[in-house]
């Protein structure tokens, strides 16, 4: 591993040309997508809509039908319109994972025509990372633009909700797909290299950039404007796989630590990793790691003495305290108002 600059990203093909390649093949995926999740929306909305009608004209002549046999027929046809939206709901959520993986499959063929190196090769792979990466930075739930909506705040909400409602399932899905191709893609060229460092750090990213998928909404869509957080991301379920991946991560961390255990960011990425998963012995270990090997690193004790006050190890906090007094004033200041 010869750099942070260099491991903090797998793209080792970088050149405007590949960039501006994969932007173009890009769109056209993004737009089949969207196309995708507006046939969801239209499916939902027409039926609610329906279904509304048919219960609003049911209830205004309700007192007609007391005397008359079309209350049987009236009844007949809302549940004729339960049943038709619930087969049709049902064939769809069975198309849904096969339109979506065909998505996929067709965007890395088209990936692979573009990209100058043989298959196999680090570049090969990260050139299918970076590319995966682009999309997935393209594909988001976007706010509610129409201004008749936007002017009634309750209707706005309701619209909102429901067009992620119908949309978060189906990126979170397309997302998790392309991740685990492009972790499948350095498993590959892990098993013919096993030694390969900057593989091992680039399956790490691919790790912590799935555990994101599952921890906020916000940062799945791309939209720290949404109104609505679907329950979903409170379940065991979600925190299992968030956690699961980023043990993944810490794996291939530890990998690296056995081929290069003097090397900081190694120790700095595994100390975010604990943060994350709230393992705070685990993280001040990092941090006093690194700080053996560069005593003076003013982020790092800044990180530390905050969690060392966190703890309610005081007198370890304002130790470190005094040497941000001698190295960074402003850091110090920072690090006390934690106390």
């Amino acid at each position: 591993m010869t750099s942070t600059t260099h491991r903090d990203s797998c793209v080792i093909f970088n050149t405007a040309t590949f960039q501006q390649k994969i932007a173009d093949l890009s769109a056209p995926f993004v737009t089949r997508f969207a196309k995708i999740t507006r046939s969801y929306i239209f499916f939902h909305a027409f039926f609610t809509f329906v279904l509304c009608l048919e219960l609003i004209f049911f209830g205004l002549l309700f007192s007609r039908f007391l005397q008359s046999t079309a209350m049987a027929f009236w009844l007949a046809g809302i549940f004729l319109t339960v049943f038709t939206y619930l087969v049709l709901l049902f064939y769809l959520q069975g198309r849904r994972p096969e339109r979506l993986t065909q998505l996929r499959d067709e965007f890395i063929e088209t990936i692979h025509s573009c990209i100058p190196f043989d298959p196999g090769t680090l570049e090969y792979h990260c050139c299918i990372t970076e590319a995966i990466v682009h999309l997935i930075s393209l594909l988001r739930i976007r706010s509610m633009e129409n201004r008749w909506i936007l002017a009634t705040e309750t209707l706005s909400y309701l619209v909102e909700k429901f067009r992620i409602w119908t949309k978060w399932k189906d990126l979170l899905k397309l997302k998790e797909m392309l991740l685990l191709t492009s972790i499948q893609e350095h498993i590959r060229l892990i098993k013919k290299e096993p030694s390969d460092l900057e593989a091992h750090a680039s399956l790490a990213s691919n790790y912590v950039a799935l555990a994101t998928l599952y921890q906020d909404p916000k940062k799945l869509a791309l939209n720290e404007e949404l109104c609505w957080e679907p329950p979903e991301y409170s379940s065991d379920e979600m925190r299992k796989k968030f956690e699961m991946a980023l043990e993944r991560a810490l794996e291939e961390y530890h990998i690296i630590d056995e081929y290069e255990p003097k090397d900081p960011w190694v120790h700095a990425q595994r100390a975010s990793l604990y943060k994350e998963l709230e393992k705070a012995e685990e993280e001040q270990k990092e941090y006093e790691q690194i700080l053996q090997m560069d005593p003076n690193n003013n982020e790092i004790l800044l990180r530390l003495g905050k969690l060392y006050f966190r703890k309610g190890e005081t007198a370890k906090g304002l130790k470190i305290y005094d040497q941000l007094q001698d190295l960074d004033h402003n850091k110090a200041t920072e690090l006390i108002s934690e106390y």
